[in-house]
C-alpha cells in the first residue's frame, strides 16, 4: 500500500462512515421538527410505532406507561407533555434551535405560542433530547422537557417505581 492513501484509509477506519459525521445540530433540528409533526402524540400511542426513534431508556419508560393507560387509567402523564396543559393549542409562530450539544447529545428547543383562548396566548417552549445514535439514524429521542416541569423520563421511572414498584 502506498504512504500516500494510508492516512486516508486510516482516518476513514477510525471517523466511521462519513455519512455519519454530517449527524450535526442541523440534522438534530429536522429530527425534532418531524418528531413534532408527525409523532406528537407519542405520550399516548403505542410507543412500538416509534421505537426505531427511541433510545431503549425512553422507550422502556413510554411503554411501561402504555401499559397502565392500556386499562383506561390515567397513569403518570396526565396532560399534554408539549403543553403541559389540557386544554389549549400550540400557534405559530414555531422555533426550532439547538440549544446545548456535547459529543453525545444534543438539546433542541421548540418555541411557540399556547392559545389558552382566541385572545390569550402564552409563550411556551419543550426541549427535546436527542442522544446521537451512531447510525444512519443520526439521533434518538432520549428525554423530553415539558414547558415548566423537568425531565418527563425522570417523572415517568419515578411514577412508575411509586406505583408498581419499578417492575418491568
Amino acid at each position: 500500500m502506498k504512504a500516500g492513501t494510508a492516512l486516508p484509509l486510516l482516518l476513514l477506519a477510525l471517523l466511521g462512515n462519513p455519512v455519519y459525521a454530517a449527524c450535526d445540530d442541523g440534522v438534530a433540528i429536522k429530527h425534532a421538527k418531524a418528531f413534532w409533526e408527525h409523532h406528537r402524540n407519542f405520550y399516548y400511542t403505542d410507543p412500538a410505532k416509534i421505537k426505531e426513534l427511541l433510545t431503549p431508556d425512553f422507550f422502556s419508560v413510554l411503554s411501561r406507561e402504555a401499559e397502565c393507560n392500556a386499562d383506561g387509567e390515567v397513569c403518570a402523564i396526565d396532560a399534554d407533555p408539549w403543553t403541559n396543559a389540557q386544554d389549549g393549542d400550540v400557534v405559530e409562530p414555531i422555533t426550532f434551535s439547538a440549544t446545548s450539544s456535547s459529543d453525545s447529545t444534543v438539546a433542541v428547543t421548540m418555541r411557540y405560542r399556547l392559545a389558552m383562548t382566541d385572545t390569550r396566548q402564552e409563550p411556551q417552549e419543550v426541549t427535546l433530547q436527542l442522544q446521537k445514535s451512531g447510525d444512519q439514524r443520526c439521533f434518538l429521542l432520549d428525554d423530553f422537557i415539558p414547558p415548566g416541569e423537568g425531565s418527563l423520563k425522570k417523572q415517568l421511572q419515578q411514577w412508575q417505581l411509586q406505583n408498581d414498584g419499578g417492575q418491568q
